[in-house]
């Protein structure tokens, strides 16, 4: 088909090149400008921008889709349909009729669930076992246009949204494909999503990736692999803040903790943000079951292994503030 292409980030550019190769013809690709990037600040082009220059196609990155010569650049293109994924922000009501078919969007979940921009992450974050991809006709309201078709992916206990969104961009990319090859057969078959089981999935925020030393270890643990790799976990310590990676392990059930440790915990170190020390490992008490840190990246170093952390630590009390 002939399309134009909208999207940002490293997944959106997995599934740019999918459609090139599977032979449609992509007149323009819409990307965000450059952004500040890394620790020099630096203004750096997307992931997509930087693919779409590598195969010398047609690229547009205006600050934003509601400036009008979007709508003059996108029409001149006559795209038969528009396809959008991760760009990073809304297409607006004046440029759904552009193209001959209108847009179509991947959706990393299974609509109407996880509806927004963070959907991966709170299907993580809330315990799901089972998510997916959805590609679905585009319309004003916020993901909620007819399926054109969904496939389930398992969420993994181990999953941080880093690794499920490669997982399920590799699904979406095969998905779109297929949708492309056939799109009269899809849209003609196009349901409309159901009313039941909506829910939000808003962007996550710096203080959503506090670690939840409060909560139970099998939610600290969600939330934790949610937020990997962006925000970026992290507690504060000492009255700093540290960085922390995936736990090693979860213990949930109270009845396997001292087990676990070695030892039996005393009174005064179970409460939530406690460091417990054992022969190979460092754990955090939560307030229901403990986990054991991996990596951790103090203000101004490197990751580290906790271990080695902890025995660099001097005159302060072991918990987390």
């Amino acid at each position: 088909m002939r399309l134009v292409f909208a999207g940002t980030p490293k997944n959106a550019a997995e599934t740019l090149s999918a459609i090139v190769e599977a032979g449609h013809e992509v007149v323009g690709v819409v990307t965000r400008p450059p952004a500040p990037s890394g620790r020099g600040r630096k203004p750096r082009e997307s992931a997509v921008a930087a693919l779409s220059r590598d195969l010398g196609l047609d690229l547009f990155d205006p600050q934003s889709m509601r400036r009008p010569n979007v709508f003059a650049w996108i029409k001149e293109r006559e795209p038969e349909v528009a396809v959008v994924v991760a760009y990073g922000g809304l297409v607006p009501p004046n440029l759904l009729t552009v193209p001959e078919f209108g847009w179509v969007n991947i959706h990393y979940s299974l609509l109407p669930r996880w509806r927004g921009a963070a959907p991966v992450a709170h299907a993580i974050a809330h315990g799901d076992t089972t998510t997916g991809v959805t590609v679905f006709e585009l319309e004003v309201g916020l993901d909620t246009g007819p399926v054109l078709a969904a496939r389930e992916a398992e969420i993994l206990a181990t999953d941080t949204t880093g690794a499920l969104l490669g997982r399920l961009t590799g699904i979406g990319s095969d998905l779109i494909t297929e949708v492309l090859a056939d799109f009269d057969a899809y849209a003609d078959n196009a349901r409309p999503q159901p009313t039941q089981g909506v829910s939000f999935a808003p962007r996550l925020q710096v203080t959503d990736a506090k670690v939840r030393w409060g909560s139970s270890a099998v939610e600290a643990d969600r939330w934790l692999r949610a937020t990997t790799p962006s925000p970026g976990g992290w507690a504060s310590f000492a009255n700093a803040r540290i960085g922390i990676a995936p736990f090693v392990k979860v213990i949930a059930d109270e009845g396997d903790i001292d087990a676990a440790m070695g030892f039996e915990i005393e009174p005064a170190l179970a409460h939530p943000g406690q460091i417990l020390l054992t022969k190979d490992g460092v754990w955090v008490r939560c307030r229901q079951g403990v986990v054991q840190l991996g990596e951790v990246k103090p203000a101004g170093k490197r990751l580290m292994l906790a271990t080695d952390w902890v025995r660099g630590l001097r005159g302060v009390t072991l918990a987390f503030d």
